[in-house]
C-alpha cells in the first residue's frame, strides 16, 4: 500500500492531510467573513480527495464519490425546500467535499454534528443579543469545525447510537 510511501521526507498521508486542513481553514475562514464558499477550493479539495484516494488504493474512490452526492443532494433538498433561505448553494457543493473527506459510513453523523454546532451556536447568538431570527449565520464553519470531530469521534458516537 503506498500510504506509507516517502514523499520528499514526509508521507504522502501527511502531505494529503495538509491540504486539506488547509482548504478547510481557507473555507472556514471566507465563509465566516463573507458568507461565501468558494467554488475554486470546493472543487480543488474534491479533485485532492479523488486523487488521493485513487493513488493510495485506501478506499474507493467511487464509495467516496457517492457520499459526497449524498451529502450534497441532503443540503440541496433543504436549499430546494426553503428557496435558498436556510441553505446556500455553496453549502451544498461543500457538502460534496466533505461526505467525500469523512466517507459513506460518517456522512450522517458528520451532517448532525454540523447542525448541532450550528443551531447550539445560533441560540447561544439570539441569546446573547448578537443575532436576530431573520438573520444569516454562515453555515460552512460548522461544517468545517464537524469534519474533524467526526474523523476522531464518528465511529465511537455511531457505537453510542447504536447500544441505545
Amino acid at each position: 500500500m503506498l500510504i506509507g510511501m516517502t514523499f520528499q521526507g514526509t508521507t504522502l498521508q501527511g502531505a494529503y492531510s495538509i491540504f486539506i486542513f488547509l482548504i478547510l481553514e481557507l473555507i472556514f475562514i471566507i465563509d465566516l467573513e463573507h458568507q461565501i464558499i468558494p467554488d475554486s477550493f470546493v472543487f480543488f479539495g474534491i479533485s485532492l480527495v479523488f486523487l488521493f484516494l485513487l493513488v493510495t488504493n485506501h478506499q474507493s474512490p467511487i464509495t467516496n464519490l457517492f457520499s459526497g452526492f449524498l451529502a450534497a443532494s441532503l443540503l440541496m433538498f433543504i436549499h430546494l425546500f426553503t428557496r435558498g433561505r436556510g441553505m446556500g448553494l455553496g453549502d451544498v457543493k461543500f457538502a460534496a467535499l466533505g461526505g467525500m473527506v469523512v466517507g459513506l459510513n460518517l456522512s450522517l453523523i458528520w451532517l448532525f454534528l454540523a447542525f448541532l454546532t450550528g443551531g447550539f451556536i445560533g441560540i447561544i447568538l439570539i441569546l446573547d443579543k448578537k443575532a436576530g431570527l431573520k438573520d444569516k449565520i454562515a453555515f460552512g464553519p460548522f461544517l468545517v469545525v464537524s469534519i474533524p470531530i467526526t474523523l476522531i469521534w464518528g465511529e465511537k458516537i455511531i457505537g453510542i447510537l447504536l447500544l441505545h
